[in-house]
């Protein structure tokens, strides 16, 4: 399977500040933003790094805003879900679609618990908003969780696989990333192989991240970026995906 169709980012709290039309004149339509926690005052709230980029992608509406959530299986998936739910609707934020991001390996528990607190975390956030989908590379499942397999064809599947980008952290230009490392797997004796690498129970698959954190792209900065000498323009490295141009169709309809 190969996916072809618009450019989408991933920021999160390690991120500072994007400048829209960078991001737009390079291609991107959609912005996923992590919704981390930090607690002020003894209450869990939405960290703050993650809301200055949300107010921005919100006050520019110029892209579509999804966001996701880093699930610790090992804490109660049903208050992470609610949480994560409730600061979208009460924040106001015009999120059109979000993730479940699945891929904590460290806690302490069997793989059969861990696959079903994903699932009950999964369960829940559809509940509370149904356009929602799983986040996960198919070597996590294998390892970590293969129980997932069992239900994850019934949600959206937004994968990551890098099989070909830069070997470090590289400056490049938008139209240096779309010609030279949008995913092109030439693995078998020379010949194109589009083919990511899936999990059984990832059949519905609507989007492909295939950099990880390589490639220094115009749009995304750290606080440092007003230095002029701070390293790389200031610029943060990013996680790029394709995502299916039906996919991005259909966000465009609010939930």
């Amino acid at each position: 399977m190969k996916i072809q169709g618009p450019l989408v980012i991933d920021v999160s709290l390690w991120d500072d500040h994007l400048n829209v039309k960078e991001l737009v004149d390079g291609g991107v339509v959609s912005v996923i933003v992590g919704l981390y926690r930090q607690t002020e005052g003894g209450k869990v709230v939405l960290n703050s790094n993650c809301r200055r980029i949300c107010d921005q992608v919100a006050a520019e509406g110029k892209m579509l805003m999804q966001a996701y959530f880093y699930v610790h299986p090992e804490q109660d998936p049903i208050k992470q879900a609610d949480w994560f739910t409730n600061i979208i609707f009460v924040s106001g934020y015009p999120v059109r679609f979000i993730w479940a991001d699945c891929e904590d390996y460290s806690a302490p528990m069997t793989s059969t618990a861990r696959a079903l607190s994903y699932q009950r975390f999964t369960e829940r956030i559809k509940a509370n908003f149904p356009h929602s989908g799983v986040y996960t590379n198919s070597s996590f499942i294998y390892d970590y969780a293969p129980n997932m397999n069992k239900w994850l064809g019934s949600y959206p599947a937004w994968v990551a696989h890098y099989g070909r980008q830069p070997s470090k952290k590289i400056m490049m230009t938008w139209e240096q990333l779309k010609t030279d490392w949008l995913p092109n797997y030439n693995i078998f004796l020379g010949l194109p192989n589009y083919n990511i690498f899936l999990a059984p129970g990832q059949t519905n698959v609507v989007g492909h991240q295939f950099t990880g954190d390589r490639c220094l792209l115009p749009g995304v900065y750290s606080k440092y970026s007003y230095l002029p000498w701070w390293p790389n323009k200031g610029r943060l490295p990013l996680d790029v995906s394709v995502f299916t141009q039906s996919f991005i169709d259909s966000i465009r309809i609010k939930p």
